[in-house]
C-alpha cells in the first residue's frame, strides 16, 4: 500500500480564530473547489460552528488542568481537594463567641431555639429591656446588626433566668479593705438581700433552721453555672465612671455550692470555688476605704452576676421557606434484577448525579460545645477542627417522582470534614466552599459515604454568619429578638467582653505555599523504628522521657518493640502503657504488631578508691559522694549522677565521667576504679582509668576481636568489655544504680575511703 501523507496541523490553536483558519486551511486542501468565503454561506456557517465548539472544550481542557494540580489550581474546592492529599486540612474559618450576661426584671426561661441577640441598634432603640420580635425590626430604618445565638449543650433545654442573679454580692466577713487575691479559686457570696442582711452582731440560735426552710436564701447557683465577677466602681474614687473595666472575669463552678452562715451575723452565705484554670488573672477589690478626710467606706466595689450565656456568632436560615423542594435528587435508570430462578427481585432506582448548592453564602463553621471545659477555655476554637453548621435531611417524596403509596424513613445526614474513613452505608457528607463563598454538598457513592438515593427530597436548616465580621466590641450586644412576641418580662443584655474567635476563611496562596511542606512537620505515620519512638515522645511528653522501638521478626510477620522511659521514674504504670499501645495503633504500618514495653534497666556493679584529703573527715566526704552518685534529687535541687531523668537508651556508662564527677567533690584528693561492670555478669577484660596500677596488659583475643553476648530480651549482641572505660549498652537499655540495700538487685556503688581524718 502507498504511504499516506499526515495533513499538516497546527498543533497552536486554542482559540476561535485559529479554530476558524485552521479549519478553512484543512478545507482548501480538501475541497479546492469551494472558494465561497461569505458569511452567509453554509459552509462558513459549519465551519464557525465547529470552531465555536473547539473554543469551548478547548477552554475546559485547560480549566482540567490548570485545577490538576496544586500550584496552578483557581478554584477553592480544587485546593482543598490537593492539599487534604498531602494530610493539610484547609480551613473555611469559625465564628466568633462571647459571653453574655441577661439583666431580668423577674425569673423567666429563655428558649435557646427562637431567642437571638444583636448589635447595633443602640441609635435605633432605646435599652429600656423590651423583648423585640422579627416584624419590629422590619419596620425599623435600615441599620445593619450582627446576630448571636446562645450556645448551649441542648438546645432543646430552656435556660432559667432568675432575677436574683442580676447583681450577686461578695460576703466581706466584716473586713473593710477586702481583697480577692490573685489565683483564687473559691469565694464568698451573700445568699440574701441587702436588705435582710443583719450589719449587727446576734445572739446564734441554739439550733439553726433547715436550708430550706430559710426563707432568706434568694440564690440558685449549681455546678457548671457561669459566673462573671466584675468592678462596678472605683476603689478610690468610688465612682461607677471610674471603675476599670479590665476587672472582668469568668468562672465556671465546677461543684454545687455549699450553703453556710456568718456565726457572727447570722447572716446566709454561700460557698463556691472554681477549676485552678479559671483562677484569677487580678487581685479583685470587694470593699475600700476611701480617700481621707471622709474615710468613707466604699461596699460593693465589685459584684458577681449570674445569668451568663455562652454565645456565638451565626442566624439560623431553613430552606425550603416557600414549600418547595429544596433538591430532588434525579432518577437515572431503574433496574430490575433476579434473586434466582423464576425469583424477579425489586427494581433498583440508580440515582443520577446529584451536586446541591446552598443558596447563602457564608456558611458558619465552629467546634463542637466544650463539655466540662473552664470558662477559660470556652472560648478558645480550633479552626482546622471547626465543622459546618448544618443539618441536612431527606426522604423520598412525591414531589419527586416517588410513588404515592411509597413512604420511608428519613434520612439524617451528618457532616464530616472528608469522606475518607467514610463506609459504603454511612450517610455522611462534606459542605465544600467555591470562591464565592457558597458551599457545595458532596455525598459518596456507596463507597465512601452512601449515595443519595434516587426521588428523594432534601430540606436543610444550615447557619449563617462566619468570620472576623462577629468580633464585635463589648458591650455592643443591647439587644434581644424573640421568634414569638414575650410580655410581661424585660431583658437587657449585654457582653461584658469583646467577642473573639472569628477567624476569615485561610487564603488559597497561604494553603500553596505551606501544604507542600506539612507532612515534614508533623509526622502522622509510623514506617521505621524511629517514626514509633518520635510519636511517643511527641504526644506523650508529659509522662515519658524517652522511648526507643527496633524491629523484630516472630518467623510470621513484624513485631515492633517499642520501650519508654517513664519521667521521673523506673517503673512504668499499665495504664501508660495500655495508653501508648493504643495511640500507636492510629499510626502503625499494616502489617505491624506493635508491643510496648518498659525499658530493659542493667543494673551496674561499681566501687571506687577515694584519697581524702588531709584536712577533710572521710565520714563526710562519703555522705557527699553517696548523695552524688544517688537516684534522687540534691539538696540544691539538682539530680544525682544516676537519677532516672539523667540516663536514657544506648547511653553507655564511661568511667573517666564518674571519675570526673567524683574529683570534683569537695575534699576529694584522687580516684581509682576498683570494679567497673554489669551486676551479676562476669568482667570480661577490665583497664583501669589509672594505668600506674596496672602495667600488664590482658592479652587480646585470637580472633582480635572483642567478646560479645547475646541481649535474651532483644536478640541483639551486647559488649560487655570495657578496654575503652565503658560500658555499652544496647538501643533498648538504660544504666540502673539505685544504690538500696532493700533492693541490691537493682545495682550497688561503693566507695572505699583512704587517707583523711
Amino acid at each position: 500500500p502507498t504511504d499516506t501523507i499526515e495533513p499538516e496541523i497546527n498543533y497552536l490553536a486554542k482559540d476561535y480564530a485559529s479554530f476558524r483558519q485552521l479549519l478553512l486551511d484543512r478545507l482548501a486542501v480538501v475541497m479546492p473547489d469551494w472558494q465561497e468565503r461569505h458569511v452567509p454561506d453554509l459552509g462558513i456557517m459549519l465551519v464557525e460552528l465547529l470552531a465555536y465548539a473547539g473554543d469551548y472544550l478547548s477552554y475546559y481542557q485547560d480549566a482540567v488542568a490548570t485545577e490538576a494540580y496544586l500550584g496552578t489550581a483557581r478554584q477553592r474546592i480544587s485546593v482543598r481537594r490537593h492539599a487534604r492529599l498531602v494530610d493539610y486540612t484547609m480551613h473555611e474559618g469559625c465564628n466568633a463567641r462571647t459571653w453574655l450576661h441577661i439583666k431580668t426584671d423577674s425569673n423567666s426561661q429563655l428558649d435557646p431555639q427562637k431567642v437571638t441577640f444583636v448589635t447595633g441598634l443602640n441609635g435605633v432603640l432605646p435599652e429600656n429591656g423590651r423583648i423585640l420580635t422579627w416584624d419590629m425590626l422590619k419596620e425599623m430604618p435600615p441599620a445593619k446588626f450582627e446576630q448571636f445565638k446562645p450556645f448551649t449543650p441542648n438546645d432543646n433545654q430552656p435556660i432559667d433566668l432568675y432575677a436574683a442573679h442580676n447583681v450577686i454580692y461578695f460576703y466581706s466577713w466584716g473586713d473593710a479593705d477586702c481583697y480577692l487575691q490573685k489565683g483564687a479559686t473559691s469565694a464568698t457570696l451573700l445568699d440574701t438581700t441587702k436588705a435582710l442582711c443583719n450589719d449587727q452582731p446576734v445572739k446564734p440560735a441554739k439550733k439553726k433552721p433547715a436550708k430550706k426552710a430559710d426563707t432568706r436564701r434568694i440564690l440558685n447557683l449549681q455546678k457548671d453555672d457561669m459566673l462573671l465577677f466584675e468592678e462596678i466602681v472605683s476603689p478610690q474614687t468610688g465612682s461607677e465612671y471610674d471603675a476599670n473595666p479590665a476587672r472582668r472575669h469568668v468562672v465556671r463552678l465546677n461543684r454545687n455550692p455549699v450553703w453556710n452562715y456568718d456565726p457572727l451575723y447570722d447572716n446566709p452565705v454561700l460557698e463556691i470555688s472554681w477549676d485552678v484554670a479559671d483562677a484569677l488573672p487580678f487581685s479583685l477589690c470587694l470593699s475600700a476605704i476611701g480617700p481621707a478626710p471622709a474615710c468613707k467606706r466604699i461596699d460593693p466595689v465589685s459584684v458577681a452576676r449570674g445569668n451568663m450565656l455562652l454565645v456565638d456568632h451565626g442566624q439560623w436560615v431553613s430552606a425550603p421557606q416557600d414549600g418547595k423542594p429544596l433538591w430532588c435528587v434525579p432518577l437515572a435508570d431503574s433496574i430490575a434484577t433476579c434473586d434466582g430462578a423464576e425469583r424477579p427481585s425489586d427494581i433498583t432506582l440508580q440515582s443520577g448525579p446529584f451536586s446541591p448548592r446552598l443558596e447563602k453564602s457564608d456558611l458558619t463553621h465552629r467546634e463542637p460545645y466544650p463539655y466540662q471545659q473552664p470558662a477559660t477555655q470556652m472560648l478558645r476554637q480550633d479552626v482546622r477542627q471547626a465543622l459546618p453548621l448544618i443539618q441536612l435531611n431527606s426522604h423520598l417524596s412525591v414531589e419527586c417522582g416517588a410513588a404515592p403509596e411509597v413512604e420511608l424513613e428519613q434520612i439524617e445526614w451528618q457532616i464530616r470534614r472528608d469522606l475518607l474513613a467514610s463506609l459504603p452505608t454511612d450517610p455522611h457528607f462534606v459542605a465544600e466552599i467555591d470562591n464565592e463563598g457558597r458551599a457545595h454538598l458532596r455525598f459518596g457513592k456507596n463507597d465512601l459515604g452512601q449515595q443519595p438515593p434516587a426521588q428523594h427530597r432534601f430540606t436543610a436548616v444550615y447557619r449563617i454568619g462566619n468570620g472576623s465580621s462577629g468580633n464585635v466590641g463589648a458591650e455592643s450586644i443591647t439587644h434581644a429578638v424573640s421568634d414569638t412576641l414575650i410580655d410581661g418580662v424585660t431583658w437587657r443584655p449585654y457582653n461584658p467582653f469583646p467577642a473573639v474567635g472569628g477567624i476569615d476563611a485561610e487564603p488559597m496562596a497561604e494553603v500553596k505555599l505551606y501544604a507542600p511542606h506539612t507532612f515534614r512537620r508533623r509526622l502522622e505515620r509510623a514506617i521505621t523504628p524511629d517514626d514509633y519512638a518520635n510519636i511517643v515522645m511527641r504526644d506523650f511528653s508529659e509522662r515519658v522521657q524517652r522511648a526507643a522501638a527496633t524491629f523484630l521478626w516472630t518467623g510470621s510477620w513484624t513485631e515492633v518493640l517499642v520501650a519508654v522511659d517513664p519521667l521521673s521514674s523506673v517503673t512504668a504504670v499499665p495504664q501508660l502503657l495500655a495508653d501508648i499501645t493504643q495511640h500507636l495503633t492510629i499510626y502503625r504500618r499494616i502489617g505491624h504488631d506493635v508491643v510496648v514495653k518498659l525499658a530493659q534497666y542493667v543494673s551496674l556493679d561499681l566501687a571506687f578508691t577515694i584519697c581524702v584529703k588531709p584536712n577533710y573527715l572521710r565520714g563526710h566526704v562519703k555522705a557527699e559522694l553517696m548523695q552524688v552518685f544517688s537516684n534522687r534529687l540534691l539538696r540544691n535541687g539538682r539530680k544525682g549522677v544516676f537519677h532516672p531523668d539523667n540516663l536514657t537508651f544506648g547511653e553507655g556508662v564511661r568511667q573517666s565521667q564518674l571519675v570526673a564527677i567524683a574529683q570534683a567533690v569537695p575534699g576529694v584528693l584522687s580516684v581509682r576504679v576498683t570494679k567497673f561492670q554489669r551486676q551479676f555478669e562476669p568482667l570480661l577484660n577490665n583497664k583501669l582509668v589509672e594505668k600506674e596500677d596496672s602495667n600488664d596488659e590482658e592479652p587480646a583475643n585470637n580472633n582480635g576481636d572483642q567478646e560479645q553476648k547475646e541481649n535474651p530480651a532483644t536478640k541483639q549482641p551486647v559488649n560487655l568489655k570495657n578496654d575503652e572505660g565503658i560500658i555499652e549498652l544496647s538501643a533498648l537499655e538504660i544504666a540502673r544504680v539505685d544504690n538500696d540495700p532493700n533492693f541490691p538487685e537493682h545495682g550497688c556503688i561503693q566507695f572505699t575511703m583512704e587517707g583523711g581524718r
